[in-house]
């Protein structure tokens, strides 16, 4: 019984562990954002039928969407990185995975902190980053170099 005791325990032990998540990363810029949208949420929302309320909410993301102010969204990667070069697109994509995505939490917008930065928004960030360098054309063929000394 002791056994199974310590078992259970130290199975819970770990299991805590491996869930833990660090403290939230938070972006200065997008926590003003984010601050002045949810304030905007406040004040046009107010004394509406809850199906109102969810569509005004609603509508506000997309005017923060449509100006680029909202990570996670392709409008902010094209307003963030639009004019840069292939290779400076690929730098950024580094740049998360080795910097960004070890610190992120990975939870939903609900329960991000206002100006969190969260694995999913990351993620979709490396999706749009990924599209935008097939929009200015893609990747350079490895095999070019090889082909052009023939």
């Amino acid at each position: 019984m002791k056994k199974i005791l310590l078992s259970f325990s130290l199975a819970l032990c770990l299991s805590q562990q491996a869930f833990a998540q660090t403290a939230p990363f938070i972006d200065a810029s997008w926590r003003s954002s984010n601050l002045s949208m949810r304030s905007e949420e406040t004040t046009r929302c107010v004394r509406m039928a809850i199906i109102r309320k969810l569509h005004c909410r609603a509508d506000i993301r997309k005017e923060y969407e449509a100006r680029g102010l909202i990570p996670g969204t392709e409008q902010y990667i094209q307003k963030n990185y639009g004019g840069m070069s292939i290779a400076q697109i690929n730098n950024v994509i580094r740049k998360i995975n080795s910097e960004y995505l070890p610190k992120v939490r990975n939870v939903d917008s609900e329960q991000a902190v206002p100006g969190e930065i969260t694995r999913p928004m990351l993620e979709a960030d490396m999706g749009f980053l990924e599209h935008l360098i097939n929009l200015k054309g893609g990747q350079p063929n490895p095999f070019d170099q090889f082909m052009k000394g023939k």
